[in-house]
């Protein structure tokens, strides 16, 4: 059985944004996990080391497996690598692997839109609402490609689902006005990061044009804000 580490390090080094640092440290290391070879190859992909990230990630897999966070992250350094087909293969095992969890769904659907299947990114959504009915990001990014599409009373359904989710997150916070934070209608990697709805979701309620980047939430968690159809 692998030792496993603490990588509480490893999240000082990122809350700096000191992705060098971070690296350097994984690689010294002992033993070399699967824990990471993951975290080295997200580290390597958002440094654009898009081959030296397969490698590492490829590890990962020899150690588990059909691990579905793994197969995501290949999935996302073949999206980078433009090898398309190998990242719909993965992002398919990942959601065969984990089909109680809506994130692997809801990256195969960013995936799907990137390739141009909106109609199939779609499908992916339902089915990871299924799963989380409660998500509002999974609600808008559907509506927004049901919005693509034309289909405006659907799109507007689930709008205001999500806008009514938003409401709610923010009546549970403690202190919500705390909570908001301007930025210039961007989501940031380190808000994703802190994963606090509270701090993304109110911005669905505060101006429309910001509900658009919500479509850039997946995309951005797996650091493919770079990527240009």
């Amino acid at each position: 059985m692998e030792k496993s580490e603490n990588f509480s390090q490893l999240h000082e080094y990122l809350r700096r944004n000191d992705l060098e640092g971070a690296l350097k440290w994984l690689c010294q290391l002992a033993p070399r996990n699967a824990r990471n070879w993951y975290e080295r190859s997200r580290i390597l992909c958002t440094l654009g080391r898009n081959e030296e990230a397969l490698h590492a990630i490829n590890h990962a897999l020899e150690i588990e497996p059909g691990k579905a966070e793994f197969l995501i992250e290949r999935g996302t350094i073949y999206m980078h690598l433009k090898k398309f087909t190998l990242a719909i293969l993965d992002m398919n095992s990942a959601v065969e692997s984990n089909r109680l969890n809506p994130f692997p769904l809801a990256c195969r659907a960013y995936l799907k839109e990137h390739m141009g299947q909106t109609l199939e990114a779609i499908e992916d959504y339902k089915k990871a609402l299924e799963l989380d009915p409660s998500d509002a990001i999974l609600h808008n990014n559907l509506g927004l490609l049901q919005e693509k599409l034309g289909w405006q009373e659907k799109s507007k359904y689930h709008f205001k689902i999500a806008d009514s989710l938003a409401s709610k997150s923010l009546s549970r916070a403690k202190n919500p006005e705390q909570n908001v934070i301007k930025m210039d209608n961007v989501i940031t990697p380190d808000l994703i990061r802190s994963n606090n709805y509270a701090k993304i979701i109110c911005q669905v309620i505060t101006t429309p044009k910001v509900r658009k980047e919500f479509l850039s939430f997946l995309a951005r968690s797996l650091r493919l804000w770079s990527i240009k159809k």
